[in-house]
């Protein structure tokens, strides 16, 4: 018999593998299985009552070896592939790919229900099967690898979403998966076989020639590929994009200025969810209103779920827009406790006295006592020494004379 066909290779060393293929005899294809010792140059070819054009072998040593396929049942062999003893019928009609870690511990992938794929798994040998996870929409392809007995990746084709290849990590044995990667249209890419040779480095094998090659396990950074700031009016918009995402729980932004009056540390002033794990670029976009005339620099913290974090690149933001009119604005955050910011306006150079009273009109503190040019300003106050209650903050000029009520709440 002439092979035609090579429907699985499968090398234990460099002298010795197996292969099983369909090759023409009589006027009709057949199935045969044969084996090598010298690398190749010679095979001998075995027959089996339980062939098929999608089987899979697999050895751990020279003489001790499994073997299954589509419409087949569960072999092993510990005579190197000169006898074959069934061992289990899982019960699926089709198979997609197996792989053994040990003589106990394995996984198979077997087309499940109406569009669903599972992951089998047993733990004496192929005596007993369970399923281990069902993948919803698949039904055309699961192929799986694992580098030890809780480490292992799946790659598939799914219907979801118009159709899309994914890959899945699970990190405790199959029991539970996570997405790690899609490829969505147009990158059109049907998986055919996944292999990883330790935690970091693997390849995905595909139709049209796709191969595709992880060192660092397949996981995804959050790749954030432009972060900028930009003023329109009196507010500053922050806008940034990410390539990819991964476990990200999402951003919080912080601000630090050079205003006048007002100190330079970096301060908390939002956060913006993600979207998780995913592989395509996200649009994002915070609004700060709580500006005035100074310079201003951000940064975002990006956070996973897990409590991991990395800070982006800074942005610098200069703001010299004058104010047109004189203006009090109300303190915030209100109630507050125990700091609160007072934002004002001035519109000319003048003495500025900024002072605070108690609600039976005892001064409290002087925030602000000297000359000031025309701008915006902020100030801060900080009632950690005072109780709570209703408190007033009073801006006196020579031509104006604000007051405006404020809540300490402890």
């Amino acid at each position: 018999m002439i092979a035609r066909i090579i429907a699985t290779v499968y090398f234990y060393d460099v002298n010795t593998g197996w292969i099983q293929a369909i090759g023409w005899k009589e006027g009709s294809y057949a199935y045969r299985l044969l084996k090598t010792t010298d690398r190749g140059v010679f095979w001998d070819m075995r027959t089996h009552p339980w062939l098929s054009a999608d089987a899979y072998i697999q050895f751990l040593d020279s003489t001790y070896g499994y073997r299954t396929g589509s419409n087949i049942p569960f072999f092993r062999t510990t005579d190197g592939g000169e006898t074959w003893d069934l061992v289990t019928w899982y019960g699926y009609m089709v198979t997609f790919n197996m792989q053994f870690l040990t003589k106990e511990i394995g996984w198979i992938s077997v087309d499940g229900p109406v569009l669903t794929t599972l992951t089998i798994n047993t733990s004496d040998g192929g005596e007993n099967w369970s399923d281990n996870f069902i993948f919803q929409c698949s039904d055309l392809s699961t192929y799986l690898c694992f580098v030890d007995t809780l480490n292992g990746w799946v790659v598939q084709w799914t219907c979801l979403n118009g159709g899309r290849a994914e890959i899945w990590n699970t990190s405790d044995g199959g029991s539970s998966w996570e997405l790690q990667f899609t490829f969505s249209p147009p990158f059109y890419f049907k998986p055919k076989q996944i292999f990883f040779v330790d935690s970091l480095h693997g390849w995905v094998i595909g139709e049209n020639g796709i191969i595709l090659h992880t060192s660092n396990g397949g996981v995804i950074p959050v790749e954030l590929i432009s972060f900028n700031a930009r003023v329109i009016e009196d507010m500053v918009i922050l806008e940034w994009t990410t390539a990819t995402e991964t476990n990200n729980q999402g951003f919080e932004i912080y601000k630090k200025s050079e205003v006048k009056s007002q100190g330079s540390e970096w301060e908390k002033i939002g956060f913006v969810p993600g979207f998780g794990t995913t592989t395509e670029p996200r649009s994002y976009s915070f609004i700060d209103e709580n500006i005035t005339t100074g310079i201003y620099y951000f940064r975002l913290k990006q956070i996973d779920y897990n409590g991991t974090f990395s800070y982006s690149d800074i942005v610098k933001i200069e703001f010299n827009q004058l104010p047109t009119k004189f203006n009090v604005y109300q303190n915030y955050p209100n109630p507050f406790n125990p700091v609160t910011t007072i934002k004002y306006d001035i519109v000319k150079a003048q003495s500025v006295k900024v002072t605070i009273y108690d609600i039976i009109g005892r001064e409290v503190a002087t925030l602000v006592n000297e000359q000031q040019q025309p701008g915006s300003y902020e100030i801060k106050w900080d009632a950690s020494n005072v109780s709570s209650g209703i408190y007033f903050y009073q801006l006196k000029t020579k031509d104006y004379v604000y007051t405006k009520k404020m809540i300490l709440m402890k």
